[in-house]
């Protein structure tokens, strides 16, 4: 179950990256991540450090690309992860 919700923000944003542009995924990532998060301190009643740095930068870097409309932000993502 916690395999399935830590692979499902990162298949909704590559689904949305085929059919749309990467910001409408980034947008999908954003939300996803906030989903599986409340879910996982749901399921656990905590949340993982590694879950809160994902969901910071995520969110920082995510938040950035839609703002200034520049994808390079999100690219930054996994690099610092």
């Amino acid at each position: 179950m916690k395999i399935a919700l830590d692979l499902f923000p990162i298949l909704l944003f590559f689904a949305a990256y085929k059919f749309a542009s990467i910001y409408e995924a980034t947008a999908v990532l954003m939300a996803a991540t906030v989903v599986q998060s409340l879910l996982m301190y749901r399921l656990d009643g905590k949340l993982a450090t590694m879950q809160k740095v994902t969901l910071v930068l995520i969110m920082v870097f995510g938040g950035l690309t839609l703002a200034l409309q520049d994808d390079r932000f999100i690219k930054y993502k996994p690099t610092l992860l």
